[in-house]
């Protein structure tokens, strides 16, 4: 039994209360009486502290599902291990199929524990009564051992502990795993359990304690000898056999034991100088040593009694009880009485039913709920109770079970009144339910099965009371006081979960609940002035253009989306590639047609309900107000609308949680958002969280403000844009975006939607501000009666500041910054006013020009240089408050100002650059050997507070970090930082540029990443000073050499500017450091970067470079704008300075090579076709006339002006002003041969323009049409012969006549001059594509247009007239890709008509499939208007046939290059009933696998987003049947026929990794809008070819296929596919292999094995 354990001396003993003897020479009772029972429980300690373990062991058996029998102090089982013998059922292979296991223990308890500590002396202690012997242990281990007991572990379980550094000899190891049983939760008590590390040391003082008389416990034989001891043993080493050998060993002979003591000798021991059967007989006891120990197990530090109890009283009642029901249950009971689990269940199930009805009480006074929730409860629990002959036992799955309990409570009470039963019920707590691991416990006690009963606690559950407390319950919700019922709105019931009624329901009543307001930025309301936002204007004609553009009509238009006039607020009704289709057109057409905008008012950007604009971008320059204007939309919402939540976040605090949002996997933009309100400590409860969520999931009533998307890196910024999508899914919600303006762009393009541009204060505004700060900030009432001399102050300042400020550093700065600064400075010098110019009279000096502003400098750096001394001022005069002045005071205050002002440029730096590696290269970290880590961040908080009281920074996470009031204070400390470095008076004494890092840093950062512009202008600003100075004159002109910082920096530049192009990575922003210079206007720091390049490079060669190779760029970089049109004109005149270089870099021979993405083509192509820079197309044009000769002036003009639509993605194109105002120009140049040579392009262009110009006369009477000499030598202005001309009138007779005079003259001796006719004039071999037919088709006259080909067929021949259809020089050939081109929709019909007549309709396909090798293929071949044109002509007559042509034309593949893009793009352009036409021609099944047999995977992913939609229910179901029937192997080599649908995932060998998902995805949905059939085409799809198409999908795809594929599919059809891929397994990997065994397969092999 447990014994209790007390200590006298170093070694504790036992107080056995089991008769035996204890060391202090008495005995205690004993514990069974005379007739072998156990007697009742005594009051020690060691009896209680068995009964628990008692207990512990029945529950957690139950809890693991045991089938047990639970036994106490059974010494002849057990022996020392007798306390407590759980014993539980285990299967097994024997004809019983099971067999028990068993753990033995033996409960050691003390009162005190912590009075000693077990040691190794305790475990080696040779009296086998010591209280931890292992002797004892051992040999009560081998008794379980000769009677083969499948023991799980033998336990000496105690409350003590071990001192581990007291085992020496032996070795204690903690076991890790918590003993399954003997366990307690974190924080109960810290259980531990060890074993003892087997070894030879281990082993050596084991056999030390043993002596003869143990061997025979050990399973051995022993026969006694006067002198001796004869052992026998078995060993199986001694032969091959399976049986054992028996051997004998005299244990004195083999000096194994000492004769008289009895005890093993030390040889044998220590295992030394053994005989062979003395080794064998060693190992035969080694054996059964290591064996126990294996299974010895101490469990220390167990609670104590008390501590037992502790924990107990934590639990219910219910587990007291079972304590002392379970030790009642072994009273006045036989040694051998065995509880079993089912008697332990019993026990732990009996008398529940009154706890329950408690815990019901006690849950009722949180929630009721109303009579139907009961009745809906008895429903579901009718069956339980009424089934005869089953366990009342059923689980309940519900989101609070303590909730649940009241409703189950309820109606099992009023069930077992009905059905007349009795019989005890359980309510389980929560939490029990809530944890997996209890959850499976109470599953094992009360045989739970999977749940059967679900139960949902709604809102409609609830009592009206409940209800109405919830309701009306009063939240602080961001500064308002308002009611649940406001914020949850008319429909409660769809709002709460149960987690929200839990948590207002039960919220204590005296706590209110917060959602505190999410705008933490510093507004002054009594300082906002009212702001004007610039919008385009929009009107009918807009959307008009638009859909002319498209294509399409207006109507068609606004079901894709509708545009909001006149803001152009669009509400989208498509996603995806056509979204973008229409928003790239929609941009082109707004640079055109809304040129110039309108101003509105700031509050015209809040808007409710039907107004509401769901996304806002606003646009402004560094320093206009852009977060201002945010805090005050907040307020006015919040205002107008308290109910509505308003969140305003800044992106640069949040970057790195809006990044580790997104990383590849965004989760949707609730969890963003409910995790920012944790994060930021403002979800003080489960309701703000749940409702937030609510808000945005259903869009209602909530507005987001997302302000400084230009100050996050790009990186931060992809993920903020992914937010911003993932918030606009839902166009309830408004969503506001700042930006600077070099960040606009990319949230228009992302977000489709035009931004808002903030305007600058004007004049009235400025003096309104200045007004308002002066009045809030001096207190004026006592000084001056008259207040507008602050006006009139304000007049005279804002006035002087605008004359002074250049265009481009107003802009930059934004007038309500620079207000802001100038307020501070010149405040003092108000109050200086105010004190000495009042006159006597009171009249008021108001002469502030001459008396103040006459010698302040008001450029950029000024500015900000006497905002500087400004906060120096205040500082010393206002914050620091010295006592007298002395030199030791005022030389501390001035050091301590530099430190201040140093940590702000380290903190501006680090604001800045954010990558943590470059900042640390601008600014390495300061190491301070000398000082304490403690002292250091003390000071470093010192210099912080500091800087916060000097005005430019400010705390933000509760005043843990900082951040500046305004990002361009960061931006001029960190130029100025720069400067100090880099400029000529300060270099030499500055050591930055020391360092080749930092100098990289500069040149490739600083000076070319856009995100630095800002920097840049102050730094420009700064520049004018140096370039001003003395000391730079004479560097600049050679008189003295750079500084060596300034020669290194200039070196590092000179190879960064030389660097190849396509060295830069894709991300730069622009290599061009001095194009970007230009591009932003700073140009003094172009000047600088110039005369630094300009002394270590080529003199001439630098500023006149930047020009031509930045101006080649403006296509990319260039849009229409007043503002970049000045920076043209800037780049314009730079070239034009320096003619020479430009002609000798760009323009010389071999330079232009004309093509699409030439220079001077895209050059001239922006010019002539981009009517915005209209005004400076004739200085440009000018200078490149003076640069080429006619020819090379006319192949670049006619390549440039076929190529109209190269770049219709970026400007809007005139119809005719371009070739127009070529001429126009070109005729004012005298430059006449270059204008015939444009004569031919013309004529399609525009016939008014071509007679305007070219002035082509009629044929004359005099003019003999059979002279054809005169012919070949009589050509116009416009090298066109009299048959052109007859041809451009249409004069029929004058071409019969000429082409008979050719007829008759073959034979004649002038054949010559008919071969030099028909190749010079008639098929133009010479002169491009200028024929007599090109003239008659462009003039619109068919009846000549057949007269020639008629001709030219009969003296031709037919294998000569198709060489003129196909060739890429022949005539046929070139006027029609010159009607498409030109969209001269009359010009194609004629020659399609003229073709087909002449030469029929054979021919007219083989010229209709012709490519054109200029053509830009990302275009379609014809567009809708020439396919409605080809269609109509081929159907002419009702011919069915036609629709086969149209296949055969469309579905042609081209033999030279790859018409994959023709097809798919001309297939987007067929309509409706042509299509249908198409498909059925031939029916759906030949026309699907023609389509599929030029790209599987191309060919799926243009159907299921472009074409399947546009099919028929019936030809779905066709489609479906033609993909999937087997049709050929997929190669030769392919061992079976699979269908085009396996053919997708097994043979597209690029597409593995990359496989089009969202295609997959739509193409499915499709197919499944088929219902109509009994066996849907769904399931047809993904069970064809028995499930074997699937399997190869799973064995060839990605595994995320398997979630795209089963959407669409029942659970009972997923486990049949399941099975379907388990069964074609095998086989489909078989097919495989053989597949790719060859070698053409080698990648596609290689990938699927990766895979």
């Amino acid at each position: 039994m447990a014994e209790n354990m007390e200590q006298t001396n170093d070694n504790p003993t036992a107080l056995e209360t089991d008769g035996a003897k204890s060391s202090r020479g008495y005995t205690t009772p004993s514990s069974t009486d005379s007739r072998g029972n156990k007697k009742a429980r005594d009051g020690s300690h060691g009896l209680k502290f068995e009964s628990k373990l008692l207990t512990l062991f029945s529950i957690r058996g139950l809890s693991a599902g045991y089938k047990f029998e639970l036994g106490k102090e059974n010494e002849d089982l057990g022996g020392k291990f007798d306390d407590v013998i759980f014993r539980y059922e285990v299967p097994d292979e024997t004809p019983a199929g099971k067999h028990w296991r068993y753990h033995y223990l033996q409960a050691k308890h003390k009162e005190n524990e912590n009075d000693g500590k077990i040691t190794a002396n305790n475990l080696l202690d040779p009296n086998p009564n010591g209280p931890f012997s292992l002797k004892k242990y051992f040999l009560s281990y081998c008794k379980m051992r000769e009677r083969g007991d499948d023991v799980r572990d033998c336990i000496v379980c105690t409350n003590w502990d071990v001192n581990n550094g007291q085992f020496k000899k032996i070795q204690l190891e903690e076991v890790k795993e918590q003993h399954d049983i003997l366990k307690f939760a974190p924080g109960e008590k810290t259980v531990r359990s060890y074993k003892l590390k087997i070894d030879q040391n281990l082993r050596k003082e084991t056999i030390k304690l043993l002596g003869v008389s143990d061997i025979e416990a050990m399973g051995m034989a022993v026969t006694s000898l006067p002198d001796t001891s004869e052992v026998q043993f078995r060993d199986k080493e001694t032969t091959n056999s399976k049986e054992e050998e028996m051997l004998t060993i005299d244990l004195v002979t083999e000096k194994v034991v000492d004769s008289k003591t009895k005890k093993f000798r030390p040889d044998f021991i220590n295992d030394e100088n053994l005989s062979v059967v003395a080794n064998k007989f060693r190992q035969k006891i080694v054996e059964v040593i290591d064996d126990f120990y294996s299974k010895l197990v101490f469990v220390v530090n167990m609670p104590n009694e008390t501590q037992f109890k502790k924990i107990s009283d934590k639990c219910t009642i219910q587990t007291t009880r079972i304590f002392d029901e379970i030790s009642d249950a072994f009273e006045k009971k036989p040694v051998n009485f065995w509880l079993t689990s089912e008697e332990a269940k019993k026990i732990l199930l009996a008398g529940v039913t009154d706890v329950s009805l408690q815990y019901q009480k006690q849950i009722e006074e949180e929630v009721r709920f109303n009579e139907n929730a009961i009745k809906v409860m008895e429903k579901k629990l009718r069956h339980v109770l009424d089934a005869p002959g089953r366990e009342k036992v059923e689980r309940i799955a519900t989101p609070s079970p303590q909730h649940t309990a009241v409703k189950v409570i309820s109606a099992v009470q009023i069930l077992m009144r009905e059905l007349k039963q009795e019989g005890n019920y359980l309510a389980v707590s929560a939490s029990r339910l809530q944890n997996e691991e209890e959850m499976e416990k109470w599953k094992n006690i009360l045989n739970l099965q999977k749940a059967g009963i679900k139960d949902e606690i709604n809102y409609t559950d609830l009592s009206k009371d409940c209800q109405e407390a919830i309701l009306t319950k009063m939240v602080w919700f961001q500064g308002k006081d308002v009611t649940v019922r406001d914020l949850v709105g008319d429909q409660p019931e769809k709002v709460f979960d149960f987690t929200l009624i839990k948590d207002l329901l039960f919220e204590k009543k005296d706590i209110k609940l917060k959602i505190p307001s999410s705008d933490t930025s510093r507004f002054e309301e009594s300082l906002y002035i009212n702001r004007r936002v610039k919008i385009r204007k929009f009107d009918n004609n807009f959307e008009d253009e638009l859909a002319k553009r498209l294509g399409v009509t207006s109507a068609e238009l606004r079901k894709e989306c509708r545009i909001s006039l006149p803001d152009g607020h669009i509400e989208w009704l498509v996603e995806g590639e056509r979204q973008k289709e229409i928003w790239g057109k929609m941009k082109n057409c707004a640079d055109k047609t809304t040129p110039s905008g309108i101003i509105a008012e700031d509050n015209q950007l809040i808007s409710f309900e039907m107004e509401r604009r769901s996304i806002v971008i606003i646009s402004g320059v560094a320093g206009t107000g852009k977060s201002t204007l945010l805090s005050h939309f907040y307020k006015e919402i919040k205002t107008k609308k308290p109910d509505y939540w308003v969140i305003k976040m800044n992106l640069v605090d949040r970057c790195e949680a809006i990044v580790k949002w997104y990383d590849g996997k965004p989760t949707n933009a609730a969890d963003f958002f409910v995790n920012y309100l944790s994060e930021t400590g403002n979800n003080d409860s489960s309701f703000t969280n749940s409702l937030l969520r609510y808000r945005l999931e259903k869009g209602d009533r909530i507005v987001i403000m997302l302000d400084g998307f230009d100050e996050i890196d790009a990186r931060c910024q992809n993920s903020a844009i992914q937010l911003m999508k993932a918030i606009s899914k839902n166009k309830s919600i408004q969503l506001y975006v700042t930006t600077r303006p070099h960040s606009v762009d990319d949230l228009q393009n992302e977000l489709f939607q035009f931004s808002y541009t903030l305007e600058i204060f004007d004049m009235n505004d400025q003096i309104r501000y200045l007004t308002q700060y002066w009045e809030t900030k001096l207190d004026t009432e006592e000084d001056i009666q008259d207040k507008s001399i602050i006006r009139k102050f304000a007049a005279s300042l804002a006035d002087r500041v605008s004359q002074t400020l250049r265009d481009q550093e107003r802009s930059f700065i934004g007038i309500p910054l620079q207000c802001r600064i100038l307020a501070e400075c010149f405040q003092q010098e108000l109050q200086t006013i105010i004190k000495r110019n009042s006159c006597k009279d009171g009249s008021v000096q108001t002469d502030f020009e001459n008396q103040l502003f006459e010698n302040v400098n008001f450029d950029l750096n000024s500015l900000y240089k006497l905002l500087m001394k400004t906060k120096r001022r205040v500082f010393r005069e206002e914050k620091v408050k010295a006592p007298v002045p002395n030199q030791i005071t005022d030389y501390a205050i001035d050091f301590l100002i530099e430190k201040i002002e140093s940590h702000l440029t380290k903190l501006a730096i680090e604001t800045l650059v954010t990558d943590k590696k470059s900042a640390d290269i601008l600014w390495p970290p300061q190491l301070s050997y000398h000082q304490l880590k403690t002292d250091k961040m003390q000071e470093e908080n010192m210099i912080t507070e500091f800087g916060v009281k000097f005005g430019l920074i400010m705390y933000k996470d509760e005043a843990i970090k900082t951040q500046f009031l305004h990002r361009t204070f960061a931006e001029y400390l960190l130029a100025k930082y720069l400067y100090r470095g880099i400029a000529v008076n300060h270099c030499e004494n500055n050591y930055l540029l020391d360092n080749e890092q930092v100098r990289d840093l500069i040149i490739s950062k600083i000076l070319g990443e856009r995100n630095f512009d800002g920097v840049r202008i102050f730094f420009d600003s700064m520049l004018k000073k140096t370039l001003n100075s003395t000391a730079w004159h004479v560097i600049s002109e050679g008189k003295k050499i750079l500084p060596s910082q300034l020669q290194n920096f200039t070196n590092d530049l000179a190879l960064h500017i030389e660097k190849p192009q396509d060295t830069y990575n894709t991300y730069d922003y622009c290599p061009n450091l001095l194009g970007n210079t230009v591009y932003e206007r700073n140009e003094n720091l172009f000047d600088f970067l110039c005369d630094c390049l300009d002394i270590v490079l080529d003199k001439n060669g630098v500023r006149q470079d930047v020009g031509s190779v930045y101006i080649g760029n403006l296509s990319e970089y260039i849009w229409n704008t007043e503002e970049t049109k000045k920076v043209v004109k800037i780049l314009l005149d730079l070239i034009e300075q320096n003619r020479m270089v430009f002609m000798n870099e760009v323009m010389s021979p071999g330079k232009i090579t004309f093509r699409k993405g030439d220079r001077m083509f895209e050059l001239l192509h922006f010019f002539i076709f981009n009517e915005h820079y209209g005004s400076l197309f004739d200085q440009f044009f000018r200078l490149l006339s003076s640069c080429l000769d006619d020819c090379a002036f006319t192949n670049l003009l006619e390549y440039t002006l076929r190529k109209r639509d190269a770049n219709n993605n970026n400007w809007a194109y005139p119809l005719n002003s371009g070739i127009e105002k070529t001429l126009i120009i070109l005729r004012d140049l005298g430059r006449h041969k270059v204008i015939e040579g444009l004569s031919h392009l013309t004529l399609v262009w525009d016939k008014k323009l071509f007679e305007t110009f070219y002035h082509p006369y009629q044929p004359k009477e005099e003019e003999n049409p059979s002279d054809l000499q005169l012919l070949l030598k009589n050509r116009d202005s416009s090298r066109m012969t009299l048959l052109h001309r007859a041809a451009f009138y249409g004069d029929a007779q004058t071409v019969d006549d000429i082409l008979e005079t050719i007829r008759k003259s073959i034979s004649s001796a002038t054949n010559h001059l008919v071969e030099l006719v028909v190749k010079d004039i008639m098929l133009a071999r010479n002169d491009e594509c200028f024929t007599p037919f090109y003239v008659a088709a462009a003039s619109g006259h068919k009846e000549i247009c057949v007269q020639i080909l008629f001709f030219l067929k009969e003296i031709l021949g037919t294998d000569q007239i198709k060489k003129c259809l196909i060739a890429d020089g022949g005539f046929l050939h070139r006027a029609m890709w010159v009607a498409i081109r030109f969209k001269n929709d009359s010009m194609f019909k004629v020659i399609l008509e003229g073709v087909n007549q002449a030469l029929g309709q054979d021919n007219l396909f083989v010229l209709l499939k012709s490519s054109d090798t200029e053509r830009d293929r990302s275009v379609p071949k014809y567009d809708k208007v020439l396919i409605k044109m080809i269609s109509k002509f081929l159907l002419q007559n009702g011919s069915e046939n036609g629709y086969e042509g149209l296949n055969n034309l469309i579905l042609h593949p081209d033999p030279y290059v790859d018409s994959r893009a023709d097809i798919y793009n001309t297939l987007e352009e067929v309509e409706d009933e042509t299509l249908q036409g198409m498909l059925t021609v031939k029916g759906v099944e030949n026309w699907t696998q023609r389509f599929l047999d030029f790209d599987i995977s191309l060919g799926y992913r243009f159907l299921s987003i472009h074409l399947l939609a546009r099919f028929t229910r019936n030809q779905r179901s066709q489609f479906v049947d033609a993909i999937t029937s087997p049709h050929t192997p997929i190669t030769p080599s392919y061992p079976v026929k699979i269908s085009y649908w396996a053919k997708w995932f097994v043979g597209d060998e690029y597409i593995h990794d990359f496989m089009d998902l969202n295609c997959l995805e739509k193409l499915q949905k499709i197919i499944a809008e088929n219902q109509d059939n009994t066996t849907t085409d769904i399931q047809k799809l993904l069970f064809s070819d028995s499930g074997k198409d699937i399997t190869r999908a799973l064995l060839c795809r990605n595994r995320k296929i398997v979630s795209v594929m089963f959407k669409h599919l029942s659970e009972m059809e997923k486990l049949q596919i399941t099975r379907d891929i388990k069964r074609n397994g095998p086989k489909i990997i078989d097919e495989m292999s053989h597949y790719l065994r060859t070698s053409e397969n080698a990648i596609r092999r290689e990938q699927i094995f990766r895979y």
